[in-house]
């Protein structure tokens, strides 16, 4: 399996450089808030998930455990009736959509493939 490291260079924050070097990723977040039309869905939210861990996200219904995935993974747009505030870290770096997708994978819960197909291994 490749592994790997993000590099931040410091004259240019806007450009993220992966090397194959690393094979851990801590992810952590703090003072998560995702208002829509002026509520609170996630409330200034801080954890972490660390690896080589199993990290459980439960909750009821309505909890806000699918916006808590969808924040971490850079999924929620900003709109005039949405606000998203705090910080998401990837070993100490500011987690980016663009980071996130050289870094992870996410399905989203409602799936755009079709239920009756399925996988060939």
């Amino acid at each position: 399996m490749d592994t790997y490291n993000a590099i931040l260079k410091k004259d240019e924050p806007h450009k993220i450089n992966i090397t194959k070097n690393i094979s851990r990723i801590d992810l952590t977040w703090s003072s998560v808030i995702y208002q829509i039309k002026g509520k609170n869905v996630l409330d200034n939210l801080d954890g972490y998930a660390l690896h080589g861990q199993v990290t459980a996200i439960m909750g009821s219904s309505g909890a806000g455990k699918t916006s808590l995935l969808n924040a971490l993974s850079c999924r929620l747009e900003k709109g005039w009736q949405t606000k998203i505030s705090g910080s998401i870290f990837a070993n100490d770096i500011k987690l980016t959509n663009e980071l996130f997708g050289k870094i992870a994978a996410y399905v989203m819960q409602q799936d755009i493939l079709m239920e009756t197909l399925t996988p060939r291994g």
